[in-house]
């Protein structure tokens, strides 16, 4: 049967990990557990502020049955995908946001047959 990890395991795995200066955060949920990480930044709405606030990343489930490579995986997933969300946030194109993160989806599903695609024309050899 395979062991069943306890939080101070998983503990003892993710102190081991860091990215920059930002912070992994365990929680226990009845014995199975999410990962989420934290950061310091300005409001990028607000331009004007250069006040840090803490950012929170979306939440990981890890299983408790989970490996350590699974564990170090995981963080490195979570990680990759916070900073994709954070080029989301700052990538723009006249000074639009083209793939923020926060788009409500729903609505953008909506949108699709108004807004159109960039559709590659064939190219022909002559």
């Amino acid at each position: 049967m395979q062991h069943s990890m306890s939080f101070a395991e998983l503990k003892e795995i993710t102190d081991k990990v860091t990215f920059a200066d930002w912070t992994l955060r365990l929680i226990d949920i009845n014995g199975a557990f999410l990962i989420q990480w934290t950061f310091m930044q300005r409001d990028l709405c607000n331009p004007d502020d250069t006040t840090l606030y803490e950012q929170h990343c979306r939440k990981w489930y890890v299983s408790s049955y989970s490996t350590p490579s699974e564990v170090i995986r995981t963080c490195w997933l979570a990680v990759a995908q916070a900073v994709l969300h954070e080029a989301g946030e700052q990538f723009l194109y006249e000074g639009v946001q083209l793939f923020d993160p926060h788009m409500d989806y729903l609505n953008l599903a909506q949108q699709m047959p108004l807004i159109g695609r960039d559709v590659r024309k064939p190219i022909i050899n002559t």
